[in-house]
């Protein structure tokens, strides 16, 4: 009898089920590691743009205002390509300071989820006659608890709620620290 090298084909479909099962596994373990480290950079990236404002405010004693349609001081971050001490103030200083030397943008593609910066109080300030005493930073968090931090629909106590927000994408915001 004549003694056959080699797998059959159950041994082979079996192996190669296995296979797929596995590499199943670790491609969609591999994209909830992108998600998470994605809303790592986003709240990166919202730091370093407290830091910036902290340092406007230190310097300027009020946070940069924008105007807006919206019928409050609205700001889409990723528009802005620097923050400086022109920006957000009723009278441009004689030497301009550079705060945040380029805006992050958002890891996805840069622009279609941006940051929004909202300069508070609401009503609105514009830094000549009401000054900008606060600021709430959003974003778009891909994770329902990115990097530990529970992301539920209620902005902070201080800041809008991400109903009033326009696109009404946001879900994440930070505000002074």
């Amino acid at each position: 009898m004549i003694k056959k090298k080699g797998f059959t084909l159950i041994e082979l479909l079996v192996v190669i089920s296995i296979i797929a099962v596995l590499a199943s596994i670790g491609f969609v373990s591999y994209q909830v590691v992108l998600k998470n480290s994605r809303d790592a950079k986003r709240q990166s990236d919202l730091r370093t743009i407290q830091t910036g404002l902290e340092q406007y405010f230190a310097d300027q004693l009020f946070y940069p205002y924008s105007d807006s349609t919206l019928n409050a001081p609205r700001l889409t971050l990723s528009s802005t390509v620097s923050l400086t001490s022109s920006i957000g103030t009723p009278s441009a200083p004689s030497s301009v300071k550079t705060y945040i030397q380029e805006i992050p943008k958002d890891p996805t593609s840069g622009t279609a989820t941006p940051y929004l910066y909202v300069a508070l109080p609401v009503t609105p300030c514009d830094n000549s006659g009401t000054k900008c005493t606060s600021y709430c930073i959003y974003a778009k968090m891909e994770s329902f608890k990115a990097n530990g931090v529970d992301i539920g629909n209620t902005a902070p106590s201080n800041c809008p709620a991400y109903s009033t927000l326009s696109p009404n994408t946001y879900n994440f915001a930070v505000t002074l620290p």
